[in-house]
């Protein structure tokens, strides 16, 4: 990813490709370096960060009146809300 790319990428693929397991390497790999230790790269250059975001699904989200596909976007749109310029 270049410096000029954009600051936001979707990442897709099919069913149990991989996509969350990558997404939160890449989130442990970024508080790893914040705290100083050691990150599995031979560079890593990475800004600064105040939060970092991840979807868990729950037990209890199977109870929710709700899609999958819905639960996706509420929280997505959380995410997005709370984001900041970091």
């Amino acid at each position: 990813m270049s410096v000029d790319a954009g600051r936001v990428q979707v990442i897709t693929g099919p069913n149990f490709s991989g996509k969350s397991c990558y997404v939160k390497q890449v989130g442990i790999i970024v508080l790893l370096a914040h705290i100083g230790s050691f990150v599995p790269a031979e560079e890593a250059v990475i800004g600064v960060t105040d939060r970092i975001f991840t979807r868990i699904v729950s037990t209890d989200a199977n109870s929710l009146p709700q899609s999958t596909f819905m639960t996706d976007l509420t929280q997505m749109a959380t995410m997005l809300r709370s984001a900041t310029p970091q």
